[in-house]
C-alpha cells in the first residue's frame, strides 16, 4: 500500500516488519516474500547491492523450499534488475535459468512474460532480430494462456 502512495521508505518499513515476524514465527514463505519484496522496493529506490542481496537470498530459500512460481520471479526481477543496470550478458544468463525453471515445472502463464522481459534485453543490446522472434514465440503463448 506505501509503495503504491509513493511512500517507499514506509513501504520498506513494514516489509522489514514482516520479515522478522516470519523469522520469529518460522514461516518461511512469509520471510522469502518479504525478501523478494523489500528487494523490489529497494530496486526502486536504486538501492542496487542491498536489492541483489535480498533477491539471492529469497532465491535460495524459494529454490530449497521448491517455492517453484516465486523462484521463477525471484530470477525475472534480478535479470530485469541486472538489464536496467546495464548489465545484459548476466541478465540473459539469469533469463536462461529462469527460463529452465519456467519449463522444468511447467510452469506455462510464467512463459510469455519471462519471454518479453528476455526480449527486451535483446533489444537494448539492438538485437532486434532475436527480440522479435522470441516475441513471436511469447504470443502465441499469451494467447493460449488467455483463452484457459
Amino acid at each position: 500500500m506505501y509503495w503504491a502512495l509513493h511512500e517507499p521508505e514506509k513501504a520498506r518499513e513494514y516489509l522489514e516488519l514482516a520479515y522478522q515476524d516470519g523469522i520469529k514465527n518460522h514461516n518461511i514463505l512469509s520471510v522469502q516474500m518479504s525478501l523478494m519484496n523489500l528487494a523490489e522496493t529497494e530496486a526502486e529506490m536504486q538501492q542496487y547491492e542491498s536489492a541483489l542481496e535480498k533477491y539471492n537470498k529469497a532465491e535460495v530459500i524459494a529454490r530449497e523450499q521448491d517455492f517453484r512460481y516465486q523462484h521463477s520471479n525471484i530470477l525475472a526481477n534480478k535479470a530485469r534488475l541486472q538489464s536496467n543496470l546495464g548489465n545484459h550478458t548476466e541478465a540473459l544468463r539469469i533469463y536462461k535459468e529462469a527460463l529452465a525453471v519456467v519449463e522444468n515445472y511447467n510452469l506455462a502463464t510464467q512463459l510469455p512474460n519471462l519471454l518479453t522481459l528476455q526480449a527486451q534485453t535483446y533489444i537494448e543490446l539492438k538485437e532486434h532480430d532475436r527480440a522479435i522472434s522470441i516475441l513471436n514465440e511469447a504470443i502465441p503463448l499469451a494467447k493460449k494462456n488467455e483463452a484457459k
